[in-house]
Order: C-alpha cells, then sequence, then structure tokens
C-alpha cells in the first residue's frame, strides 16, 4: 500500500506540473546546457547499457529555466536507459549549436517506436506498449511534460525512429544570446 501511494503522489506531482507549464510557468536566463548534460549523463552513466557523449561543446548557450530544461534531459536519457534492449549499445547523447538553434539528440539502441504511435507519443497517459502496464514503472506523463516544456521554451522536440531497432529523440531549443 505504501508502494502505490508513492506511486499515486508521484503521478500527482506530475499532473500539477503539466497544469504549470500550460500557462508558460517558466523563467527564462542564460543557462549552459552543456553541464546539465554531462550532470545528467553521469548520474545514470553505471547503469546498462551506459551512456555515451558523441558531440558536446564546452559551453552551449540557450535561454531557459535551468531546472526544467534538466528535466527534459533526465526524462530522455532515463528513458533511453529503460527501454534498452539487454544487447543495445551505450546510449548517445549530444548537443551542438546549429545558426539560432540548439539541437540536442539523444539515440538509443532499444525497441524503438512502432510508426503508428509516433503521433501520440507526446501525449499524457500515452503508453507505446500497454503490455507493460506499470512495468517499467511509470504513467505515460514523461515525455508529455517534456514536450509541455521544450514548447514553453519556444523549441520543438520529435522523435525519430531508426531500423530495424532504436529510437533518436530530438529536442530545439532558440540559442541563448551571447
Amino acid at each position: 500500500m505504501t508502494t502505490e501511494l508513492a506511486e499515486m503522489e508521484a503521478m500527482i506531482a506530475e499532473l500539477l506540473e503539466l497544469e504549470r507549464l500550460r500557462g508558460h510557468g517558466i523563467r527564462l536566463e542564460p543557462t549552459d546546457l552543456a553541464p546539465i548534460v554531462r550532470e545528467e549523463a553521469a548520474a545514470i552513466a553505471g547503469r546498462p547499457p551506459g551512456i555515451r557523449i558523441v558531440a558536446l561543446a564546452d559551453e552551449v548557450l540557450i535561454d531557459a529555466d535551468g531546472e526544467r530544461i534538466r528535466s527534459v534531459v533526465r526524462n530522455l536519457l532515463e528513458n533511453a536507459v529503460k527501454y534498452s534492449l539487454p544487447d543495445s549499445r551505450p546510449v548517445e547523447v549530444s548537443a551542438a549549436k546549429d545558426r539560432d538553434f540548439v539541437a540536442l539528440r539523444v539515440t538509443d539502441d532499444g525497441a524503438g517506436v512502432r510508426d503508428e504511435d509516433r503521433a501520440a507519443i507526446f501525449e499524457p497517459f500515452f503508453r507505446a506498449d500497454r503490455a507493460r502496464s506499470r512495468t517499467p514503472a511509470g504513467y505515460g506523463l514523461g515525455l508529455s511534460i517534456c514536450k509541455r516544456i521544450v514548447d514553453a521554451h519556444g523549441g520543438a522536440i520529435s522523435v525519430e525512429c531508426s531500423s530495424p531497432r532504436g529510437t533518436v529523440f530530438v529536442v530545439t531549443l532558440p540559442a541563448g544570446s551571447t
């Protein structure tokens, strides 16, 4: 019962966060994305299949709410690790400036997302594999929160599927002023 209560509290907290983001409750300030990526990658680097930073400048400036962007990075990395397969290659993460935008990419070698699920993957409570129920844990709110955070920053989030397996999440955010 204690475990169920804790899970319900977590779900309610995520729902409240979704509602706060509906009103764009963010505070923009100059933020360096590079240390956020490094710290979040280091936090889960010891979990299989591992994390590998493939491209990351010393400084990647964005105008952002740093804690909200940290939540996006953490969620994408956690999902990539969670949905990796036993024989998956390490999750790859990169962030680079391209003209007026910064692109964050998280690439995994997991089972991937079915084409028919791609349109709904950012909807609240959507779970691509309905048979999993709550295993692995979650209620299908993480990616919808990521989308709201990225949208509130004037950015975009998308999913690309690799063949025969694997998924790439791409977050594009306006570059910060220098």
